[in-house]
This record gives structure tokens, sequence and C-alpha cells, in this order.
């Protein structure tokens, strides 16, 4: 799993560059984390861009057209060492709606990403939540895959203990009209490593020309300057 950096009194060079990106003026420096699941079914947050045992998790909507949750994950940061995470968060994620033959009427996919702090009881305490705008194939054609690229932003600061949680909890919502559900897919992207993904073999279509297949997220972490 990811390791927090470990930053205490007079900041040296190897410590600073220990984190991604730091602005000294505010005492904030940034370590990125990258979004996995591993081997035993976890999802996680690695500070080492490794590659995932899926690149993508996908979920069929043959369960019912109407809005509703598809899929949820808790991507996880234990906390090692006592730590202020004081500044904007950031949490890059990619995600798709798929209408693989054009029964169902339409397809739409969307993110509903949360922020929490998770003590050493397992009691979580929600510090912000962020909707994404919703996503679906070609209205031309709607048939084939669509993919959004979304950034969300959460204003943060929040004392972690040693043995706490940072958990990043992305709920992926989805709809279809019509019949032939079992024709409707949403997918979130989730590889480290960048890895192309491809749906029966052709490449997903990436909306803002961004194919990206990790799921990035900054945290800023106040250090002593």
């Amino acid at each position: 799993m990811g390791r927090i950096p470990e930053f205490f009194g007079i900041p040296q060079p190897s410590l600073l560059a220990s984190y991604d990106y730091t602005d000294l003026t505010t005492g904030i420096a940034y370590k990125d984390y990258y979004g996995a699941k591993l081997d035993g079914g976890n999802f996680v947050l690695l500070g080492t861009p490794l590659s995932s045992t899926l690149i993508a998790s996908t979920q069929n909507m043959s369960s019912g057209g109407s809005d509703a949750l598809r899929q949820e994950f808790d991507f996880d940061l234990d906390v090692d060492r006592p730590q202020q995470v004081k500044g904007p968060l950031f949490v890059d994620a990619t995600y798709f709606a798929r209408n693989n033959n054009g029964t169902p009427t339409f397809v739409i996919c969307y993110l509903k990403v949360r922020i929490f702090h998770v003590d050493a009881s397992s009691t979580e305490t929600e510090i912000g939540t962020q909707v994404s705008a919703t996503e679906r194939p070609d209205a031309g054609t709607d048939i084939g895959v669509a993919t959004q690229q979304a950034t969300f932003k959460f204003d943060v600061d929040k004392r972690f203990k040693e043995g706490e949680k940072l958990r990043v909890n992305i709920e992926m919502w989805g709809s279809h009209g019509g019949s032939g559900g079992s024709n409707a897919t949403a997918g979130l992207c989730h590889d480290p490593f960048n890895q192309p993904y491809n749906v029966s073999g052709t490449p997903i279509t990436f909306h803002q020309n961004a194919a990206r297949t990790d799921l990035l997220v900054s945290i800023p972490f106040k250090v002593v300057i």
C-alpha cells in the first residue's frame, strides 16, 4: 500500500523529494497515490504506479433500468504516523458507459465521490462529496462506448492518527431506457500503470482526448517549514 512520507523538523532535500510537489509558501506538500485492486479483492491507494489486478471494473445493468447504484469502491490509504491533511485534495477518475447493440434506448453512467476519515474503530466521518457529469454513448448511434475523465476537488483540513485511514469512496451509478439491460454496462478505470483498456477487442473511445486508465488521488500534507 502507499506509504506516507515522514516529515518532521527542518525539511531536508531528501524528504522534500519524497513528495511529488511542494509549495513552500503555504507549507503544503502533495503526494500522488493510485487506486488499484489487489489479488485478494481489496481496493487500495498505492504510492507507486504498479499494475492492478484489473484495469477497470465493470457492472452490467440487467438488474433494472432506473437510476441506481451499480457498484461501490473503497480506495484506502493506511496512515502509519500522525499527519495533517490540509488543502485541496484532488481525485482524477475515468469512467465509461457502454451500449453493446443499441437495444436500450440510452445508457448513462456517473460517479459519486466521497472522502472519509476512518478511525481505528472503523467509524467513518465524511469530509466531502462530489458528483460527476453523466456520460452516455454517442446520441447519433447510441451504440458503442463513451468515456469521461473527471477531476474532483475537496477542501480538507483533518488530522489523521497512526492506524487510521483516509478513504476515497466511489459510487458508480447508471441507468438505461427500454429493454435490453444486459447490453448496458458501466465501468470505472483503476490501473496505476495506465495500461490500455479494450472492450470486445476495441479500445474505448475517450472524450477530451484523454486516454487514461489510472485513478489518481493527490493528497496535500501539512509540513514543517
